[in-house]
């Protein structure tokens, strides 16, 4: 299923001019995985919870990427993925 993700975004015409990606509930992080490994530079962030980071550590490790996927802990619904926790109101 990550190749196939990998491969719809990388048909994207923005694919080859992409810097940094954010793989908001990122789970593992193999999507991350898969989508740097098609492109040259590009970097992920894989976001999700604090015990799920931790197995998509383990993933981004094991497939050679830790220089260019990073993780970061916390709930979607109260933290902002690039900056720290942050208050949020949904209507």
């Amino acid at each position: 299923m990550a190749a196939k993700t990998a491969g719809i975004i990388r048909d994207l015409p923005e694919f080859p001019a992409m810097k940094k990606m954010l793989d908001l509930g990122g789970g593992p992080g193999l999507n991350s995985v898969a989508v740097v490994q098609a492109h040259d530079t590009l970097e992920s962030v894989v976001f999700d919870r604090k015990s799920v980071v931790a197995i998509a550590r383990e993933y981004i490790e094991r497939f050679g990427c830790s220089g260019r996927i990073t993780t970061r802990s916390g709930d979607y619904t109260k933290d902002d993925p690039g900056t720290g926790p942050v208050r949020t109101t949904w209507s």
